[in-house]
């Protein structure tokens, strides 16, 4: 599951110092428990998981000799990211496609009835509105059939 800091200063300040792999993994280990902060950090005084910081290629990398950075992050500000399932309708725009230049099967509605069109997927042109979208299929392959194949 992934995470986004729904303050953009907030998340380009801890994406600025944390690796983001290393964020998210903390996030996910802390989002459910009672506290109503993660703790971001770089040092293990109290035996947390490390985040891995970016210092500037002249320096050391921070460790407890030379200090540490900490950052903690109310929950609320937090939110759950979904995640794209190919086998499964996909609200979007909450959810992108993964696949540049693919097509998808897209549902609509006209009034309470659901109807279907094919979109392709492009970041530089994307879609409009909201609706659920799936992976197609890949096309069926037309053979010589048998007679004794069909029943």
């Amino acid at each position: 599951m992934k995470y986004r800091i729904k303050n953009e200063t907030l998340a380009k300040l801890v994406y600025s110092i944390f690796d983001e792999e290393d964020v998210q993994s903390q996030i996910e280990e802390q989002i459910d428990e009672d506290w109503y902060n993660v703790k971001l950090s770089s040092s293990d005084f109290d035996k947390t998981e490390l985040c891995a910081t970016k210092m500037n290629p002249d320096y050391e990398d921070l460790n407890e000799d030379h200090g540490s950075i900490s950052i903690f992050i109310r929950k609320e500000v937090i939110e759950r990211i979904p995640e794209y399932k190919p086998d499964k309708w996909n609200f979007y725009p909450q959810i992108k496609p993964p696949k540049e230049g693919r097509r998808y099967l897209i549902q609509l509605r006209d009034g309470n009835e659901p109807y279907f069109q094919i979109g392709n997927w492009e970041e530089e042109n994307p879609w409009h509105g909201e609706f659920v979208f799936r992976e197609l299929p890949e096309p069926y392959v037309y053979v010589d059939l048998k007679e004794e194949d069909i029943w």
